[in-house]
């Protein structure tokens, strides 16, 4: 009878624990393997380990999607937001099993919209963010990214050199954010993927692009063809080229109809801060472009003679408010009539249009670089 009690006992047990495991079953977020990205909005990060090493890795939402740490997911920027718990005003609260005071880490009385993040005391590029064990710091730049800092005043890291951003003294040492920035840099040997940062891009359709081999390419080439064959990089979203930027990018069109494009539009929208495009039914190239100092979009352009293996290598330099453009090692454009930093949108950078049919290679975006 006793081990009969035993057993009764011990089932019940067993009972138990699987209906309160059912009743709160714990998502990736709260098991702790699950965490927004610290500086894309659309990207978030998942914990993996093997053996002995363990770190963070990168991942992205689907296309313009962002990512939202409540829900543990991704989410249309449409949808209504979850209602944020209001930070406590208070340094303390009443104990649930005594009447002693237990005193917790203040909140600042800082701007609501950023009231759990705040600078680091000693370097630009890491932030403080406000968690149930006090702040935690930071790294905008960890595990794979360089060149960003935190912007308190926009909540979030952005690209640097930030003219807005102060410099913070640690003794005698001034920390002054990274001059020199690689954006973009895209060789298209492997994979569809920014090799920069080692992220892969979305492909729109997915036998619209391929990796070939190509006699003009410089190592291998992406091919583009059918429609739909646009590739948007969510990283540019909010971020601006600034009043020096290099943009260098190698083409090949299937035949005289085509139309190679790159533009920071959304999707479904025409509106764009630029836009360069080679049309090559009458080999011209145009750069529409708006600059804070400019009213509206000015457009530049110019005519392209023929390569011989039918690869057109192009180079744009933005700096000191003075634009060129070089292809195929000819001067196309000079321009003196941009002014100040290039205006920027929420949206990505997509190229090579839509309904291209061609190859690309080594394309890549500096910012901040001077040439």
């Amino acid at each position: 009878m006793y081990k009969i009690k035993q057993i009764l006992t011990v089932f019940l047990v067993l009972v138990l624990t699987v209906v309160c495991a059912q009743e709160k079953e714990l998502d990736e977020c709260s098991r702790g393997l699950r965490r927004a990205h610290p500086t894309q909005e659309n990207g978030y990060q998942i914990f993996v380990r093997s053996g002995r090493h363990s770190q963070w890795l990168d991942r992205q939402c689907p296309q313009y999607e962002i990512y939202e740490q409540r829900v543990c997911g991704c989410l249309e920027p449409d949808n209504s937001p979850v209602e944020l718990p209001q930070p406590r005003q208070d340094n303390s609260f009443q104990a649930e099993n005594g009447n002693q005071d237990q005193e917790v880490a203040v909140i600042p009385d800082a701007d609501g919209n950023c009231a759990f993040h705040r600078n680091s005391n000693y370097d630009p590029s890491k932030y403080e963010r406000f968690s149930e064990n006090g702040w935690v710091e930071e790294d905008c730049n960890w595990p794979f990214y360089t060149g960003l800092i935190w912007d308190q005043e926009n909540c979030r890291c952005e690209w640097g050199p930030n003219p807005s951003f102060p410099k913070l003294v640690d003794s005698d040492v001034v920390f002054v954010p990274a001059p020199c920035l690689l954006m973009l840099n895209m060789t298209f040997d492997d994979a569809i993927k920014d090799e920069g940062r080692d992220l892969w891009l979305k492909r729109n359709t997915k036998d619209s692009t391929a990796i070939v081999s190509d006699p003009g390419a410089i190592g291998r080439a992406g091919r583009f063809q059918g429609d739909n064959s646009n590739i948007a990089v969510p990283f540019f979203k909010g971020n601006s080229f600034g009043t020096l930027f290099k943009m260098a990018y190698r083409f090949k069109l299937c035949d005289d109809q085509q139309e190679f494009k790159i533009d920071k539009a959304c999707d479904g929208s025409s509106s764009t801060p630029f836009v360069f495009t080679f049309t090559g039914w009458d080999s011209k190239f145009t750069v529409a472009m708006e600059t804070m100092n400019t009213i509206g979009p000015i457009v530049e352009e110019c005519f392209v003679p023929q390569s011989n293996d039918g690869w057109n290598n192009v180079v744009m330099i933005y700096q000191d408010n003075f634009l060129e453009v070089r292809i195929n090692d000819q001067p196309c454009i000079s321009s003196e009539k941009y002014s100040g930093e290039v205006k920027t949108s929420e949206c990505p950078v997509n190229f090579p249009g839509d309904t291209f049919c061609g190859m690309m290679d080594e394309f890549y975006i500096t910012r901040g670089c001077r040439y």
